[in-house]
């Protein structure tokens, strides 16, 4: 998304920036996400943390 709507991009409003983002989700996505799963990485690790119960 950084990519695609706000790197080296200035919105006037905010209501500018937030539809920029929300077609991001529903247009732009949708359409290349097949082309851009070579982007995700399934490297998680789960949190270690004693107060927290995984």
């Amino acid at each position: 998304m950084h990519e695609h709507v706000t790197d080296n991009r200035y919105y006037k409003t905010f209501k500018q920036f937030t539809e920029a983002i929300l077609t991001f989700l529903n247009v732009t996505f949708p359409q290349n996400a097949r082309l851009w799963t070579d982007r995700l990485s399934d490297n998680f690790r789960p949190l270690q943390s004693p107060t927290l119960q995984v």
